[in-house]
C-alpha cells in the first residue's frame, strides 16, 4: 500500500462510523510516527467521549508533551489537536 493510499484509508476511518473511529484510535496506541498525527488530531475532537479517551491513550505515546484531557471543552481540545 502506498503512502497516499494509507493516508486515504486513515481519513476514511477518521470520518467513518463511531466503530471505525474507535478501531482507529485503539490501533494508534503506541504509534508515535508523524504519519498518524493528522488522524489522531481529528480523533481528539471526536463527538463521543469514549473515542476521545482512546485517542488520549494514543497521544500518550508522544511522551506527554501535548497536554490533553478528553473532558476539556471543545476549544481546549481544538488547541491540543492543533499542537499535534
Amino acid at each position: 500500500m502506498s503512502e497516499t493510499e494509507m493516508m486515504d484509508a486513515l481519513q476514511a476511518l477518521v470520518h467513518g462510523s463511531a466503530d471505525d473511529q474507535r478501531t482507529l484510535a485503539a490501533a494508534l496506541r503506541g504509534r508515535s510516527d508523524p504519519s498518524c498525527h493528522a488522524a489522531l488530531a481529528a480523533l481528539l475532537l471526536a463527538k463521543a467521549l469514549d473515542i476521545r479517551q482512546l485517542a488520549a491513550e494514543a497521544l500518550e505515546a508522544l511522551g506527554g508533551r501535548i497536554p490533553y484531557d478528553p473532558n476539556w471543552p471543545q476549544t481546549a481540545r481544538q488547541q491540543a489537536a492543533e499542537r499535534l
